[in-house]
């Protein structure tokens, strides 16, 4: 009985500590390193050793973008970068955004302005149990960027 209760305490805390995400200022505006305008960045930043809640986040984020925006994709409108934090070439993008752990950012830079939405929380909220739910909210973001 110890040995499950200690399992189950050490599995918790695993998922736990795989979700935070501790960003200053997480939803104000960041510099965003392209200048060209009109550009959508979807950034997924995580480490090494991914949780399974960690992998399907990149897999659903990166499915909605060649199944919804191949186009865009193409053309360079949006972009797709998947960042392994612990990778010493991200060290100043992973400076920049103060990322301590994954996150899910959408940062677009258009002639009303550069801004950066986290949907960290929501993305490691859904990714396994509504994955639909973090396809609509990518999806809805993208479309609003696009329509601008």
């Amino acid at each position: 009985m110890k040995k499950l209760i200690f399992s189950l305490f050490l599995s918790t805390l695993f998922l736990m500590a795989c979700q935070q995400s501790d960003r200053k200022n997480s939803n104000s505006n960041t510099v965003i390193t392209d200048n060209k305008n009109n550009i959508a960045m979807v950034m997924y930043f995580h480490g090494k050793r991914r949780c399974p809640t960690c992998v399907a986040v990149g897999e659903i984020t990166k499915s909605t973008l060649e199944n919804y925006f191949k186009e865009e994709m193409q053309q360079g409108k949006i972009r797709f970068s998947d960042i392994n934090i612990d990778d010493k070439q991200y060290e100043n993008l992973v400076s920049e955004y103060q990322i301590n752990w994954n996150a899910l950012l959408i940062l677009t830079n258009t002639k009303d302005g550069k801004k950066v939405e986290d949907l960290t929380e929501l993305a490691f909220q859904h990714a396994r149990t509504s994955p639909d739910e973090l396809e609509s909210a990518i999806k809805a973001r993208l479309y609003i960027f696009l329509n601008q």
